[in-house]
């Protein structure tokens, strides 16, 4: 299926949840809106008695410290404006049991809010949810710090931290104009979940002082039908990164991740606008569109795993404009916690791509590159309709991925691999116009 033609699936749903009408404010189950006060017993209550009634639980104006939630099937959740759900400091207050972390199920915590095996549900509202991440991100850099102190390994799993929110197995679920900040670890994870509208959502988290370690907005993790339109992201990782598994059982225990529309989104500071791994096998369809990206940000970011077999393929990106990012297109092996046996054996691909009228001024890095990976077969590879300038001068000039660390500086457009079908249309890097390879 070519990327352009993905309109059809895209198009053919929707998840807005209908008919809720009955309001439960939280305060009437107790809760306290001081910032200090837990709530979660009350809050929880409100939610509960919702799910009776295909109810709306109302959060107003206050600050609502919680534990853990845990949404519940047809009912609604509305923080309104001047209302925060702060998430609680002390990791006992987030349960920890069997769930999905970094492409395996293993013991971790629940997240802040939590929505599993669910179908029309709708998270909405002008108000925000706070992970109230900093004693979780100082406690991660103080380990890490300590780690490479003593040459000892170190790993995200070696720190629990919750996520902000995590849906498991849902159906037609809604989250719109919602603030998600200060998550203590990824913002929003979906897991094996379909039909998902994000619509307005404010995704942010420091990346100067004490860093939000591992903030990623929005992992979408062997999911389908999700649309991501008129956000906002600035965040210390990835902001909406394709997700799906790792290592020998990735292609039997994951569903392929496909039909993804991101559209008419703001990007800030970032590790990848659209970042596809490392734990992911199959990506299809996915369509990236009309959007700004303003910070230190890379657009497309591929991590090609050597325990894992993927294959990611029709994925468009058109109509971009960056100012003073990073890559526009960075394709390279994810060296790190390659903790699998190796895969199938079989090379890994990237295949359909097409990134077209894109707009990219005063760039932090030469342009593309695809380093060290070897094994990868590059297939139907368009760059087109690309005006590019560099801070750093780029020259526009090919050169292979072998001869990268020959350069004192890298002087190119694309380090290529010799399993590359790569086509360039009207591309001017710093006014020079590219030929294919």
């Amino acid at each position: 299926m070519q990327p352009e033609k993905a309109k059809a699936w895209y198009s053919a749903f929707d998840v807005y949840t209908e008919g809720a009408v009955m309001e439960l404010d939280i305060r009437a189950f107790g809760a306290i809106g001081d910032g200090r006060t837990l709530n979660t017993l009350a809050i929880q209550a409100a939610i509960d008695e919702a799910a009776t009634q295909q109810a709306v639980v109302v959060v107003a104006d206050g600050i609502y410290l919680s534990g853990a939630l845990f949404l519940k099937q047809g009912m609604a959740l509305e923080i309104r404006k001047g209302a925060t759900l702060l998430g609680s400091p002390n990791l006992a207050d987030y349960p920890i049991q069997q769930t999905r972390f970094e492409g395996r199920l293993c013991t971790w915590p629940v997240g802040f809010l939590n929505g599993m095996h669910l179908s029309d549900v709708k998270v909405y509202g002008e108000g925000t949810l706070d992970g109230n991440g900093f004693p979780f991100w100082e406690q991660f850099w103080d380990a890490r710090q300590a780690a490479i102190a003593s040459n000892a390994a170190f790993s995200n799993r070696d720190i629990m931290r919750p996520r902000l929110c995590y849906f498991e197995d849902c159906d037609r679920i809604h989250l719109e104009g919602l603030t998600l900040q200060n998550s203590a670890f990824w913002n929003l994870h979906l897991y094996l979940s379909h039909n998902i509208t994000i619509k307005a959502l404010t995704i942010q988290a420091p990346h100067e002082g004490v860093r939000a370690a591992s903030s990623d907005a929005i992992d979408i993790d062997a999911c389908s039908n999700v649309t991501i339109s008129d956000c906002t992201f600035s965040t210390d990782d990835d902001c909406v990164c394709i997700k799906g598994g790792k290592g020998p059982q990735a292609h039997r225990i994951n569903l392929p991740t496909e039909n993804i529309v991101v559209e008419r989104c703001r990007f800030g500071f970032g590790h990848g606008v659209i970042t596809l791994g490392s734990e992911a096998a199959l990506v299809s369809n996915v369509v990236v569109r009309n959007c700004v990206v303003e910070g230190e940000n890379s657009l497309v970011r591929c991590k090609f795993r050597s325990d894992t077999y993927q294959r990611f393929e029709n994925i468009l990106f058109e109509g971009i404009t960056m100012q003073g990012g990073g890559w526009l297109f960075d394709v390279r092996p994810w060296v790190s916690r390659q903790d699998e046996i190796l895969g199938e054996g079989l090379p890994s691909c990237l295949s359909n791509l097409v990134v077209r009228n894109i707009n990219a001024i005063d760039m932090q890095s030469p342009g593309v590159l695809g380093k060290g990976c070897s094994d990868l077969l590059l297939e139907g590879i368009r760059l087109e309709q690309i005006v590019f300038t560099s801070k750093v001068g780029a020259t526009g000039r090919l050169i292979r991925a072998d001869e990268v660390e020959k350069q004192e500086t890298l002087p190119g457009i694309l380090a290529y691999e010799t399993n590359a079908d790569i086509r360039f249309v009207e591309v001017l890097i710093d006014g020079v116009k590219q030929g294919n390879v």
